[in-house]
């Protein structure tokens, strides 16, 4: 099944890019030269700790500055949208945003799709 919207072949029209019962691979329709980049896409999320070990004994992280809640001795804010990233104060939220917010929209669509995405079932 071809792969679409986040994943493309970089300038090379002769290699089809599939995901497989094994990942993705790619099909190349003629010769490529070695060291050639025909795949790139955009990391969809990331993640210091599982949920669950945030919550425990305040092991949450800054998404941004990676300062841990426990230590500063300030409870920490979710995101409003996705409620998966933590920020220690709103200029380490609004820092982080252009990179947060491909995260942010990757989970909240999934989350209408599915409907069980959440901070603990992430």
């Amino acid at each position: 099944m071809p792969l679409t919207s986040d994943h493309a072949c970089v300038e090379c029209p002769c290699i089809r890019i599939e995901q497989g019962l094994y990942g993705r691979h790619a099909i190349a329709s003629k010769a490529v030269r070695a060291g050639k980049v025909v795949s790139a896409s955009i990391p969809v999320a990331h993640r210091l700790l599982s949920p669950a070990q945030e919550e425990d004994d305040g092991k949450r992280r800054c998404a941004r500055c990676f300062a841990q809640e426990s230590d500063t001795g300030i409870k920490f804010g979710r995101c409003t949208r996705c409620q998966n990233a933590f920020y220690c104060n709103r200029s380490c939220q609004k820092a982080d945003f252009s990179q947060h917010k491909l995260e942010c929209q990757y989970i909240m669509k999934r989350r209408k799709q599915f409907g069980t995405i959440t901070p603990e079932s992430a």
